[in-house]
Protein backbone atom coordinates (compact mmCIF):
# COMPACT_ATOMS: atom_id res chain seq x y z
CA UNK A 1 0.00 0.00 0.00
CA UNK A 2 2.90 2.40 0.87
CA UNK A 3 4.99 1.83 -1.91
CA UNK A 4 1.85 2.15 -4.75
CA UNK A 5 1.08 5.29 -2.59
CA UNK A 6 4.50 6.44 -3.05
CA UNK A 7 5.08 5.96 -6.68
CA UNK A 8 1.49 7.90 -7.44
CA UNK A 9 2.95 10.27 -5.51
CA UNK A 10 6.08 10.62 -7.59
CA UNK A 11 3.97 10.79 -10.93
CA UNK A 12 2.04 13.96 -9.68
CA UNK A 13 4.71 15.78 -9.26
CA UNK A 14 6.85 14.20 -12.19
CA UNK A 15 7.00 17.62 -14.08
CA UNK A 16 7.64 19.32 -10.85
CA UNK A 17 11.12 18.64 -11.32
CA UNK A 18 14.32 17.18 -9.33
CA UNK A 19 12.90 18.82 -6.30
CA UNK A 20 9.73 16.85 -6.33
CA UNK A 21 11.11 13.91 -6.51
CA UNK A 22 13.69 14.27 -3.67
CA UNK A 23 10.49 14.95 -1.71
CA UNK A 24 8.68 12.09 -2.55
CA UNK A 25 11.84 10.49 -1.85
CA UNK A 26 11.90 11.58 1.96
CA UNK A 27 8.89 11.32 2.84
CA UNK A 28 7.25 7.29 1.86
CA UNK A 29 3.40 6.30 1.77
CA UNK A 30 0.39 8.72 1.99
CA UNK A 31 2.17 11.39 4.44
CA UNK A 32 4.78 11.85 1.04
CA UNK A 33 1.60 12.42 -0.82
CA UNK A 34 -0.14 14.93 1.28
CA UNK A 35 3.58 16.86 1.40
CA UNK A 36 3.67 16.98 -1.92
CA UNK A 37 0.78 18.21 -2.77
CA UNK A 38 1.40 21.37 -0.29
CA UNK A 39 4.68 21.99 -1.92
CA UNK A 40 3.76 21.60 -5.58
CA UNK A 41 0.75 24.20 -4.28
CA UNK A 42 3.41 26.46 -2.58
CA UNK A 43 5.81 26.41 -5.63
CA UNK A 44 3.25 27.75 -7.52
CA UNK A 45 2.42 30.44 -5.21
CA UNK A 46 6.74 31.15 -6.27
CA UNK A 47 7.72 30.26 -2.88
CA UNK A 48 10.12 28.09 -3.56
CA UNK A 49 13.24 29.25 -1.18
CA UNK A 50 10.62 28.92 1.89
CA UNK A 51 9.99 25.48 0.89
CA UNK A 52 13.60 24.46 0.40
CA UNK A 53 14.57 25.86 3.37
CA UNK A 54 11.77 23.52 5.28
CA UNK A 55 13.21 20.53 3.82
CA UNK A 56 16.50 21.53 5.33
CA UNK A 57 15.57 21.95 8.45
CA UNK A 58 13.85 18.76 8.36
CA UNK A 59 16.68 16.75 6.67
CA UNK A 60 18.67 17.86 10.18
Amino acid sequence: MFGEACSWGAMETKNEGSEGRREGELNKGMEGREALRRGAKRRRNGEVESLREEWIRRDV
